[in-house]
C-alpha cells in the first residue's frame, strides 16, 4: 500500500540556518523515520546531485544493527557525533547521481539530507508500508 509521496527543492545558502530551520527540513541531522512499522522508501533526484548540491545521507546497516541507546529512545533524531561514534564514519554513504537516479532505503535507518552549497535539488519519495494510509487532514 501507498503510505505517502512527496516532491521538494533543496535550494543552496550561504547563510547559517538555526537548527530549528534544519530540523524541520530534515537537514544535517540524522533521524529515522516511522510512518508504519515495516515501510520502504524509493528517492529519485530529478536533479544532478554531487557533494555540494545537499546529497542524502544514509548510515548503512543502521536500519539493523541498532545499539540500546538507539533502539530505545523517545527521540527519533541523534546528533551526528554520536552516530559516528557507534555506526563510524565509514558506514555513511552519501547518495550522488545524474538526474533520474533512484535508490531505496528502509526509513528506520538514520539519514538525512544536507544542506545544498551550489546546486539545487528536486527529489521526489514515494514510501510503501504494510497498513492502510492515513487520511491527513489540515488544520486551520
Amino acid at each position: 500500500m501507498r503510505i505517502s509521496s512527496r516532491l521538494w527543492w533543496s535550494f543552496p545558502t550561504t547563510q547559517e540556518c538555526d537548527d530549528g530551520v534544519l530540523v524541520r527540513a530534515s537537514q544535517e541531522i540524522f533521524h529515522f523515520d516511522l510512518e508504519d512499522w515495516r515501510s520502504l522508501k524509493f528517492f529519485f533526484q530529478l536533479t544532478d546531485v554531487d557533494a555540494r548540491s545537499g546529497p542524502h545521507v544514509y548510515v548503512r546497516q543502521s536500519h539493523r544493527l541498532r545499539g540500546l541507546q538507539h533502539q530505545f529512545t523517545i527521540l527519533k533524531s541523534k546528533p551526528e557525533k554520536d552516530i559516528l561514534s557507534y555506526y563510524g564514519k565509514d558506514r555513511l554513504v552519501h547518495v550522488c547521481g545524474p538526474a533520474g537516479f533512484g535508490f531505496a532505503e528502509d526509513p528506520f535507518g538514520y539519514h538525512m539530507g544536507t544542506v545544498a552549497k551550489d546546486r539545487p535539488r528536486l527529489m521526489l519519495d514515494v514510501e510503501f508500508g504494510i497498513s492502510p494510509s492515513r487520511i491527513r487532514h489540515l488544520s486551520n
